[in-house]
């Protein structure tokens, strides 16, 4: 639990609805309380607290002396939403978050507690357990590719890594998976996931403890990827980028694979003789420049000596000499 203060108090007088219960989901969850609504409406707000939670893979609901229920039934550790009165008074229900029935968070400021504890409990359920399965599953996969990635550094052309994006600004690692997922780190503002990159399904991994051990394995796989030499002569683009025309790599819309002979331009590097839309202006030289970039080069067309290549280049090698003639050709 990431303990975190409710961030609006309760002011019938003055038109305001406190926010106990979302900063209670939020410490429970990891999420940023403010991308949690607040429930107010008397009679539909656990609908709308299981509409929120359903990405999440859980449902709330209410569950009837829970501490005696627990014990029955050997559950022991569970955190969960307990309501009750404050000391500050019985006008309204207070939310705090509770281990088998104790009271070990309380989102209000002042930290008083409840002075009258209800005789039901707020629970979390997990709609599909084996999600969290599968994922652990898929984490230990990623382990041993780890490992063998990490073996076959000193044999590089026997190296076949997975594609890692990262995401700088939001700080966040995007790793493959079979059938079409995805697996995303936490990031800024953003929760530990599995997405579909098909169907944009989205599975949110909770257990905390294996957030920092993805994430780890994550930064070693993209700084391992970066490392490798790939065979053919063929480089990452994120090792190195060229300096002259070389061969580029990519995948169009369709999955096919394309080589084409190529350059990449580096930001405000090579001047452009046109003020079109797309090319960029330097105020500091007051001069237009052609966006960085890759570029496919065009050698036989007298109007255009390139065209911009609006597919992510992976890989480039550099051009091979031209072959030497002789004088019959």
């Amino acid at each position: 639990m990431k303990p975190q203060k409710q961030t609006i108090l309760h002011d019938p007088d003055n038109g305001k609805f406190g926010n106990c219960f979302s900063a209670v989901l939020a410490s429970l969850l990891h999420i940023d309380i403010n991308e949690i609504p607040v429930f107010k409406e008397k009679e539909t707000w656990k609908k709308e607290v299981n509409k929120f939670l359903r990405p999440y893979n859980l449902a709330f609901f209410d569950f009837m002396d829970y501490p005696e229920a627990a014990e029955f039934g050997g559950v022991v550790g569970l955190y969960h939403e307990q309501a009750g009165n404050t000391v500050r008074g019985k006008e309204c229900s207070h939310a705090t978050v509770a281990i088998d029935g104790k009271v070990v968070f309380d989102p209000h400021p002042n930290g008083d507690g409840l002075a009258e504890v209800y005789d039901y409990s707020g629970v979390f359920v997990c709609l599909e357990p084996w999600q969290l399965i599968e994922a652990k599953r898929e984490i230990e996969s990623l382990r041993q590719q780890l490992a063998a990635c990490k073996a076959a550094l000193s044999e590089p052309e026997t190296v076949t890594l997975p594609k890692i994006d990262y995401d700088a600004d939001m700080d966040r690692y995007y790793i493959p998976m079979p059938a079409g997922w995805e697996m995303q780190t936490k990031g800024k503002g953003s929760s530990f996931r599995l997405c579909n990159t098909k169907t944009h399904e989205r599975v949110h991994v909770l257990d905390e403890r294996l957030q920092p051990v993805l994430e780890q394995m994550a930064r070693e796989m993209h700084e391992a990827s970066k490392q490798v030499s790939l065979p053919d002569g063929w480089v990452s683009v994120e090792k190195e980028l060229p300096s002259k025309p070389c061969f580029a790599y990519y995948k169009n819309e369709l999955g096919n694979s394309r080589i084409v002979k190529a350059k990449y331009v580096k930001q405000f590097s090579e001047e452009a003789h046109t003020d079109d839309d797309w090319i960029e202006y330097n105020e500091a030289d007051d001069t237009y420049y052609y966006p960085a970039g890759w570029y496919e080069m065009i050698d036989n067309w007298d109007d255009y000596a390139f065209v911009t290549i609006n597919h992510q280049v992976t890989h480039w090698m550099p051009l091979p000499a031209a072959p030497t003639l002789n004088e019959k050709g």
